[in-house]
């Protein structure tokens, strides 16, 4: 059963984070009439009159989006990310929000998923049939989309789980959070009245539109969402907020709204499958054409065969931040290994740009790293390892095969790094292991593509499953 994180339930999730991790300053609400409970209880009432304004709406529709500013050593910065609800009881929806947009036309709901990293879902479309009465169990049911609406940083939509909710916002009103009326203020042209929910150490602020009772702004604690930018002391004026722009009842929206617009080429499917990683570089497993590389005070040499040890580290770098990062983050992970293991590596950086070897040297040396130096003079990672940006990372085994080719170092790769030289250095077939795991990863990929469309894809190893032939659509029509 899939968990359906609600805005209100994201809320007190964050209240946690910054309870464990952050600290804020919270001002003192103003209250708008009265003092301590009776400005709570005003504030709950008008959270509920708010709340049955969403509920008994016949149709509803934003242009919302999210909004993180803040400013970078006087320099300001925006952010931002869609966030839009179209509604119309009792089941037709339409959802822009973050990389997911989602239709209901009455009749069928269908989402699609916006990520480059996997080809957009490999053009997989999400397509299964809607209940009379819409709930927000169903918007949420598939994890791949429940996934991407919520992970932004305004959260989910707050405005789907007004409109859909049997008991909206909940946790907004449970304990230790407390309410109180605040100021009042123009929003987007409407006359609002803030409504503050103090959930120590952070602060959320809900203004509401006075007349009809639509929420068009909400203010979140940035601290919690960002908690890299708040430890950057040149960082001022930030400031995380859901924009409702443009938020209205109505009593009926135009059928167009509600289409359901199927991409291209697509692959229709009752279950959105995550695909599996991309596939290696095309030299893991596999030799490469003669070179040699001699590191700078003549210690050792790399060439096809590898270095004399059963490991050879290569990382190619540049002068640039993201190279120093790279480099520093390879010597940790090295100098984590057990001695004896570390006595079977020859790691190595190797110096993309034309520059002299004692520049090169006193560059690393200024970043910390003491790992030996190769000069790349003849472009040896251009043209037998097929490098085109700085930093990469190559691994050879003890016969010189490539066992890891991977451009730009990651958290994920970072954190299995140790493991890997250690089983390169133990004469492990790393390489050929990853290639093995990733066409098994396709095929049973293709056979879920298979079981959850109706349609028949090839087992081949080919990323783009949009060349595969399609038999046929109309069984989820």
């Amino acid at each position: 059963m899939v968990q359906i994180k609600t805005f209100g339930s994201w809320m007190m999730v964050a209240c946690l984070i910054g309870a464990i991790g952050c600290s804020s300053s919270t001002q003192a609400p103003t209250a708008a009439s009265g003092e301590g409970s009776d400005t709570a209880a005003e504030a709950r009432a008008l959270i509920d009159l708010t709340a049955n304004a969403y509920q008994t709406a016949s149709a509803y529709r934003d242009k919302g989006y999210v909004r993180l500013a803040y400013s970078l050593a006087g320099e300001p910065f925006e952010d931002r990310a869609p966030l839009a609800v179209s509604f119309q009881a009792p089941n037709l929806l339409s959802i822009d929000a973050y990389a997911v947009q989602l239709s209901s036309d009455g009749k069928r709901l269908q989402a699609t998923i916006e990520d480059p990293q996997t080809n957009h879902f490999d053009g997989q479309c999400l397509s299964v049939p809607v209940s009379d009465r819409l709930t927000l169990e169903e918007v949420y049911a598939d994890p791949m989309v429940a996934q991407f609406a919520g992970s932004g940083m305004g959260g989910p939509a707050p405005q789907l789980e007004l409109l859909l909710s049997d008991n909206p916002l909940a946790a907004w009103l449970q304990a230790p959070a407390e309410l109180a009326l605040g100021e009042r203020q123009s929003v987007d042209g409407h006359a609002c009245q803030s409504v503050v929910i103090d959930a120590e150490p952070l602060r959320y602020v809900l203004w509401i539109d006075a007349e009809d009772y639509l929420i068009r702004r909400l203010e979140l604690p940035w601290q919690a969402i960002a908690p890299g930018l708040a430890n950057d002391p040149q960082l001022t004026d930030a400031s995380l907020t859901i924009e409702l722009a443009g938020a209205e009842f109505e009593r009926r929206l135009p059928a167009k709204v509600f289409a359901l617009q199927t991409p291209p080429m697509s692959v229709q499917v009752t279950t959105l499958i995550n695909p599996p990683p991309a596939a290696p570089h095309a030299l893991v497993g596999s030799r490469v054409s003669s070179f040699r590389l001699p590191e700078s005070t003549g210690r050792f040499d790399v060439n096809e065969s590898g270095s004399g040890r059963p490991a050879t580290v290569l990382m190619w770098i540049a002068n640039h931040g993201s190279s120093q990062q790279a480099a520093v983050a390879l010597q940790q992970a090295i100098d984590a290994l057990p001695q004896e293991v570390q006595q079977r590596i020859h790691p190595a950086v190797v110096m993309a740009e034309p520059q002299s070897s004692a520049d090169t040297g006193r560059m690393l040396r200024s970043w910390g790293v003491g790992m030996p130096w190769i000069d790349d003079t003849l472009a040896v990672g251009r043209d037998v390892f097929q490098i085109t940006e700085a930093p990469c990372l190559v691994v050879m085994g003890a016969d010189g095969s490539v066992e890891l080719h991977q451009q730009r170092l990651n958290d994920a790769l970072l954190q299995v790094l140790p493991a890997i030289l250690t089983e390169v250095a133990d004469r492990q077939p790393v390489g050929r292991r990853a290639r093995e795991q990733y066409i098994a990863s396709q095929a049973s990929y293709r056979r879920l593509l298979s079981q959850r469309s109706g349609l028949q894809f090839p087992l081949s190893t080919e990323s783009n499953l949009l060349t595969a032939k399609i038999r046929s659509n109309q069984n989820l029509r």
